[in-house]
């Protein structure tokens, strides 16, 4: 379709090559040479071309060495999820050679995924575009060939290239060839070879086009932002890698007329210091090591541990946090450089201390507090901890790590650095006096910020706090007294910590306006639409990494401590079941109708159990509740500040973030029934007109699409009715390996006996599934400990058994729990955490003996073992290079040794 509607829009002329045989040599310079009719131009060997380079027409001298160096030819591949495609790119010779290393030739590369695939060094990754080959012209002129990659899915949302095609093209690939022809293409080529070349073309052409639009985009952006042309930088490979740019442009331009850092390298070096790295190594910037400076994430955890299914016909209802991160970071700065930390020690500080400290010393947005101790008069629910943490407590038996900490984890008795911000503080400060109390006590161990005193807000003023400051020689002075056996050391804070403040927010800002613009103008999910939209949401992504310079753990901590305050403040006014960092789902009828704190009088662990009807908490009249987002936001305000109470003149700060808007489900605001599994995985469901429900929505972490839907099923015979009479099904979820996947599996075959194998990059690969529906993520522990220890016994349960404790309700009745109630089980496992209790073998009996347990577990089992033999069987006959067929070997990386390159 080349009228002015389709391609006319994009092609002024089409030239058409005929097509050729993929060879086993097909490589870059056959490519270019194919494609521009390069006459008598030969593909040279990396090995071979590295010998001739002394005698080539074109050599020159290197400078400052002997070596000769020839020019060199720079390739860029544009695919669409490089993945599949860059293991059968090329011909098997070709990826030989680059994979082998001959004496005095180049070394072997590798194959890695950082995070686009590519070919590198393996010692030095970060080291440029590598040379692949050369090429010979009849000359005697000689060229090196590096090639570089670009993934249409790194640089915008990872999706099909259909769906990106109708975005930024507005079509789609095509509208004759459907997922059943895509099935067999080798019998859709056979019986509509027009159609299937169309196919073929169209996928590379859309491909090129969708990548030319995305930079056209790109340019557009800097255009908006006033950056004349020629100063618009190449886009990036990365999506982050875009912003990450976008944002060292914009602080360059605040910069501009600083003298300290009016090179890129001198402001990334500013910048990197408010990064990760500053917080390990020799001279680590805490005493706790990188785990002062690691990010936790959203709030995550369900207040239904005790029950897998409710239903209220219209009353359930999905509802998030518009844009969650980008109007948090539209209100706040970044600021670019060392922050000071002050880390108490034996001189103990309390967290109200440590903020009545901050206050008279930074801004609200340029500190964050590491705090620990225990809640005993309440219930936390707010502020996760960081797992296997170093605290004052343990300090003499823990070494600060290497590497970054686990993640977090929420526990409702004990805070272990655990992450206060300005909105955990104003939250703080909105709960009752005694459940206040308990968080204002806690120890401040670590406290991060950025001294108003030492932040410039543009270049003449950084350059003049640079001079006020100096920089002092040797960073420390000390003093010992032997005889009182103490050492003081004094590190000056000196033009080392010196930062510059950058105004995010009013980047954040105009993003958001330009992308409703983009909207009103294209449309929305147009490609202009979706880039603003990727900009703004990617913000938080480039603060949050250590991989980019732009990395900033203040900002970053700053923006996701604001999104849990403004989670904890929506899960427990609203009363809700499950909260995933920025929404939460809750019923209309079950709205308390009372402030929180009389809410902790009538139920005192309504933190982490939501109320139900039948207990002491009285709701709301859901026909008082809008339903329409905008008056809804403007409702859940003012109830908030009810809710929390007369000194809730703090929740305002926080609920006036964000707009609210209603998930849709089916279409519609309201649902009627959810399944609630773990903290994360849920189910939402609808009563049809025969009295029968349907699962709408489905969210199971990690499952594909079928394997869910075959779950479905179980899940409403199950849960509904509390009735367990077997385990849920075994399912099948098909996924394409990944460069370290691939390269695992074919080490497997090889040290199994296997000849010689392709690399399997891109196949697809079969992975078994066995859903547990009790899940320990369900839970919040009272302490680590407790956590840790059932983790313990439900592994070795799930490790014999090879199935979750959900088995257990196949025994009979005992002690009044009834045969195949699901419930009964969670009951006990929640009393038992709720008595600080650390063992579930006695409660349970995990370690008597069943039949009907044990022959429904082998039956399952027994399945499972087939389904893994089966996918493993169609793996090795794809893979087995010595049975191939020889034309499938023509485009692949062969293996013959599980140690040697590629692997």
């Amino acid at each position: 379709p080349t009228d002015r509607e389709k391609y006319g829009r994009f092609l002024d002329r089409i030239v058409h090559r005929s097509s050729r045989k993929i060879t086993s040599k097909l490589s870059p310079v056959q490519m270019l040479g194919d494609l521009f009719r390069l006459e008598g131009v030969e593909s040279v060997s990396r090995h071979d071309g590295q010998r001739r380079a002394t005698k080539a027409t074109n050599a020159t001298a290197k400078r400052n060495s002997s070596r000769q160096v020839v020019p060199t030819i720079q390739i860029i591949f544009i695919g669409h999820f490089l993945t599949a495609d860059i293991g059968r790119m090329f011909g098997s010779h070709f990826y030989s050679d680059l994979f082998s290393s001959e004496a005095h030739g180049e070394q072997a590369l590798s194959l890695e995924n950082r995070p686009i695939v590519r070919f590198s060094y393996p010692n030095s990754p970060f080291a440029g575009p590598p040379i692949v080959e050369y090429a010979a012209d009849p000359d005697g002129n000689l060229f090196e060939i590096h090639i570089e990659f670009r993934d249409t899915q790194c640089g915008t949302i990872k999706t099909s290239l259909d769906t990106l095609s109708r975005t930024y093209l507005g079509m789609g690939k095509s509208e004759n060839i459907h997922a059943e022809d895509k099935s067999d293409m080798l019998r859709t080529f056979q019986e509509r070879p027009d159609e299937a070349h169309g196919y073929a073309i169209r996928d590379v052409v859309n491909t090129l086009l969708i990548h030319e639009q995305m930079k056209a985009h790109h340019s557009e952006i800097y255009e908006s932002f006033c950056v004349d042309k020629p100063d618009i930088p190449p886009m990036k490979a990365s999506l982050g890698g875009q912003i990450s740019q976008f944002l060292t442009q914009m602080t360059a331009r605040a910069s501009a007329a600083s003298t300290l850092i009016s090179k890129n390298s001198d402001l990334n070096r500013l910048m990197r210091k408010g990064g990760l790295a500053n917080f390990g190594g020799d001279r680590a910037a805490s005493r706790f090591g990188l785990q002062t400076g690691s990010v936790h994430g959203g709030l995550i955890y369900s207040r239904t541990a005790t029950r897998l299914w409710d239903q209220a016909p219209g009353m359930l209802a999905d509802v998030d946090l518009a844009s969650c991160y980008a109007r948090i970071i539209s209100r706040m700065n970044v600021y670019w450089g060392r922050p000071v930390v002050h880390e108490p020690g034996n001189t103990r500080m309390t967290l109200v201390q440590a903020v009545e400290f901050l206050n008279g010393q930074c801004e609200p947005d340029a500190w964050y507090i590491r705090v620990s101790g225990k809640i005993q008069k309440g219930y936390n629910a707010m502020i996760p901890s960081t797992q296997d943490a170093i605290t004052s407590a343990n300090y003499r038996k823990k070494r600060p790590r290497s590497e970054e900490c686990a993640g977090s984890k929420l526990f409702s008795g004990e805070i272990n650095s655990g992450i206060v911000a300005h909105a955990t503080w104003l939250m703080i400060q909105a709960l009752p006096p005694d459940l206040r109390a308990e968080y204002e006590a806690l120890s401040a161990e670590s406290i991060v910020f950025y001294p108003r005193n030492l932040v410039a807000s543009d270049g003449p003023g950084y350059d003049q706090l640079g001079a006020e400051f100096g920089l002092q020689p040797i960073p420390w002075s000390a003093r010992i007294d032997l005889q009182n056996r103490v050492q003081t050391i004094e590190e000056p804070i000196d033009a080392d910590y010196v930062s510059l403040r950058f105004e995010i927010g009013n980047l954040a800002r105009e993003m958001i306006d330009r992308r409703k613009r983009a909207e009103e103008r294209d449309g929305k999910k147009s490609g202009s639409e979706l880039t603003w939209k990727l900009m703004a949401n990617s913000l938080y992504g480039v603060l949050g990494t250590k991989l980019f310079s732009t990395g900033n753990v203040v900002a970053a901590n700053v923006i996701t401590a604001t999104a849990r305050a403004s989670a904890f403040s929506l899960i427990q006014s609203l009363n809700g079941y499950q909260v995933i960092t920025d929404g939460c789902t809750y019923r209309r009828d079950q709205i308390p109708a009372c402030t929180y704190a009389e809410c902790l009088q009538l139920q005192p662990d309504y933190p982490i159990r939501r109320a139900e009807d039948g207990g002491p908490i009285p709701f709301l009249n859901p026909a008082e509740i809008p339903i329409d987002n905008d008056e809804f936001t403007t409702w859940y305000r003012g109830y908030a500040r009810q809710f929390f109470g007369n000194k809730a003149d703090s929740t305002n700060e926080i609920t006036n973030i964000h707009d609210l808007e209603h998930k849709e489900t089916n279409g519609q605001t309201t649902f009627d029934g959810i399944a609630c599994m773990g903290a994360a995985d849920y189910a939402k469901c609808n009563l049809q007109r025969d009295d029968s429900w349907k699962v709408e929505e489905i969210k199971i972490r990690g499952m594909s699409r079928e394997s869910k839907d075959q779950l479905s099923h179980w899940l409403l015979s199950t849960l509904r009715v509390d009735k367990f009479q077997t385990l849920p099904p075994v399912t099948e979820d098909t996924r394409l390996l990944k460069v370290g996947e691939a390269k695992a599996k074919a080490r497997q075959f090889l040290q199994a006996g296997m000849k010689r194998v392709a690399l399997p990059l891109g196949h697809h690969d079969i992975r078994v599934r066995t859903y547990n529906a009790i899940r320990l993520s369900a839970f919040i522990c009272r302490d680590e400990r407790q956590w840790s220890t059932l983790k313990r016994q439900i592994d070795k349960f799930k490790k014999i058994h090879e199935c979750g404790l959900e088995i257990l309700a196949l025994r009979r009745g005992y002690r009044g729990r009834p045969t195949g109630s699901l419930t009964a089980i969670l009951v006990s496992i929640h009393h038992q955490i709720q008595a600080d209790k650390r063992g579930l073998t006695k409660c349970l009996n995990l370690n008597r003996q069943n039949d009907a347990v044990k022959f429904e577990a082998a039956e399952r089992n027994q399945k499972a073992e087939r389904f893994r033999d089966s996918a493993l069987e169609d793996l090795a006959i794809r893979i087995n290079a010595t049975e191939l067929d020889p034309t499938t070997l023509i485009a692949a990386i062969l293996c013959d040794d599980s140690t040697g390159s590629p692997l």
